[in-house]
């Protein structure tokens, strides 16, 4: 039942509607797990417009979208600061390939609402704050 949700909440949309989505509410956040050694949790939280594109947080925790987006009937594709981001959209399976070098994580997301993804924004942005000394 959450795949079929899923997949309908990540359905297609009538080409020219772009235009009618400038609407924040028309975002679907995914978390995607928890950080590992190789990848920061930052990385794992992605924000999804339908047909229209895939945003990032950058290093400064805020959303970033690449000028360079490949959006079809099984996957979207964009590149984010931690390489190169492929959703396959009827599994929600993310991985994530290095910009430089060889090698790719997997990781397998899950829709969650924008309280929840800003909560996780909020958590990061303290335990870095934590650290700083200066």
């Amino acid at each position: 039942m959450k795949k079929l949700l899923s997949l309908l909440l990540l359905s297609p949309l009538v080409v020219g509607e772009e235009e009618k989505l400038s609407d924040k509410s028309s975002y679907i956040y995914l978390d995607c797990g928890d950080e590992t050694p190789t990848m920061y949790r930052q990385h794992l939280l992605l924000r999804v417009m339908p047909e229209v594109s895939v945003e990032t947080l950058d290093d400064s925790l805020k959303w970033s979208r690449d000028s360079m987006q490949v959006i079809d009937l099984d996957e979207y594709f964009t590149e984010g600061k931690a390489g190169y981001y492929t959703i396959t959209r009827d599994t929600l399976k993310l991985r994530i390939s290095k910009k430089w070098g060889s090698g790719s994580e997997t990781f397998e997301c899950f829709i969650t609402s924008k309280e929840k993804v800003v909560e996780e924004i909020n958590l990061i942005k303290t335990k870095k704050k934590s650290k700083q000394k200066i």
